[in-house]
């Protein structure tokens, strides 16, 4: 094994996380502008910050959120920016999208929904603290959880209507959610780090049954 290639495979945690793989690897930044490739690379667009939160990718475009606090929307293909929406705080939540529209949230404590062809937002929904769950559409709700990773103030499991942003229900849960919600028929299923198993009702936020798993 080549020393360069050791080098590359004992970098530093920080610097992993600003490296995205799809085909080759890519790196994703708030310059706007491509980066020199390397033989093994697509392209490279470098975001000047960390990414945490993971892409999403539709069609031709690439969604990803980056601790820069920004969303970028960037041609899967070429590797140019198509556009860029800013948030208030970093953004570790992964997008979720579902027909014109990008569901994500933010540090900043809200939901956004931003038009996936102009970067645009639709509307922005507040929590009441930080976002590092991602969000999940069913039949017209987006799921999405909170909590302060320190020091959380709120932490529950929101329901919020994707046309309208408006808040469906809100079920309070003993500690943060930095999990993803998964929607199976009329149930969403959810994890806290207050150590449960959450089984909830879909249409009005009622606890079917909990569990403790540690």
């Amino acid at each position: 094994m080549s020393e360069k290639r050791k080098s590359r495979l004992i970098s530093p945690r920080r610097t992993i996380l600003k490296t995205i793989t799809l085909t080759g690897a890519m790196s994703l930044g708030s310059t706007g502008a491509v980066a020199q490739a390397t033989d093994r690379d697509v392209w490279v667009f470098d975001v000047g910050n960390l990414v945490v939160s993971s892409p999403t990718v539709v069609e031709d475009t690439l969604y990803v959120g980056s601790n820069g606090s920004d969303v970028y929307a960037i041609n899967k293909s070429t590797g140019d920016k198509k556009w860029i929406f800013e948030t208030g705080e970093f953004v570790n939540s992964s997008p979720a999208v579902v027909n014109d529209t990008v569901y994500i949230g933010s540090n900043d404590n809200n939901v956004y929904a931003i038009d996936r062809n102009t970067g645009k937002k639709r509307w922005e929904f507040d929590t009441g603290d930080k976002i590092r769950s991602s969000p999940t559409f069913s039949n017209g709700t987006v799921f999405i959880g909170n909590g302060d990773f320190r020091d959380p103030t709120d932490t529950a499991v929101y329901a919020i209507n994707a046309d309208s942003g408006q808040k469906e229900w809100r079920y309070e849960v003993g500690d943060r959610v930095s999990s993803a919600p998964i929607v199976d028929k009329e149930v969403v299923y959810v994890t806290s780090t207050d150590g449960k198993l959450y089984a909830l009702n879909t249409m009005d936020g009622s606890l079917n049954w909990s569990k403790d798993i540690g």
